[in-house]
């Protein structure tokens, strides 16, 4: 079994934007007559992403080179324990994104946006102590944490947008470089010779 396997993964993930002073734009009503509790929650888009991993295997080892074979990295194992039979506990993760966004002039608007990763700063452990050690018992700190995924993250931007054409555009540098991405990424229509990459795979690994 390869130590990149993974029994289970679950990704869930939505986009919510919050139904507050929908009726009032509908009404036509302008931001001097909507109260400031209105004001304050309207325009509000929620993201979260929920992440479950199973554990990845790990290759138990002695730490020495018990069988003489001279091999580097070390690779030999102790007695009665098999290749990436050992597993990291599994990982939980959730994280979340607020967007507020200004509209003025029409169409357009400004975004801004605040992210949380690992948004309740969980202990997630990504690698353990392999090290068995020669003898018949482990030795201290075996198959004890010594790498996590990170502690939490807050990350701030802004946006600008504009409506053109029925479609949002995003302007500024990030934009820019989406829209380069977009370009060499997605082929142009009778300029591909052959059969596109894009059909070969397109399930999740």
């Amino acid at each position: 079994m390869s130590r990149q396997h993974q029994q289970q993964r679950f990704v869930f993930n939505a986009l919510w934007e919050l139904p507050i002073g929908d009726e009032e734009e509908k009404g036509g009503k302008s931001e001097e007559n909507t109260g400031w509790l209105t004001r304050t929650f309207s325009h509000i888009e929620v993201a979260p992403i929920l992440t479950l991993e199973s554990g990845r295997p790990v290759n138990p080892l002695t730490g020495l080179d018990s069988n003489q074979s001279h091999a580097f990295p070390l690779s030999a194992r102790p007695l009665a324990l098999g290749r990436n039979s050992l597993s990291t506990p599994a990982l939980a993760t959730m994280d979340f994104r607020v967007l507020k966004y200004f509209p003025f002039g029409g169409a357009k608007r400004l975004d801004v946006v605040v992210e949380f990763f690992n948004l309740f700063n969980s202990a997630n452990v990504s690698q353990i102590n392999p090290v068995f050690g020669s003898g018949l018992t482990p030795i201290p700190g075996f198959m004890q944490p010594i790498a996590g995924t990170g502690a939490r993250q807050i990350q701030f931007s802004f946006g600008f947008r504009v409506l053109r054409n029925g479609q949002k555009k995003r302007l500024g540098l990030m934009g820019k470089i989406i829209d380069q991405l977009a370009q060499t990424i997605v082929p142009k229509p009778n300029t591909c010779q052959g059969p596109s990459p894009f059909t070969r795979y397109s399930g999740t690994p």
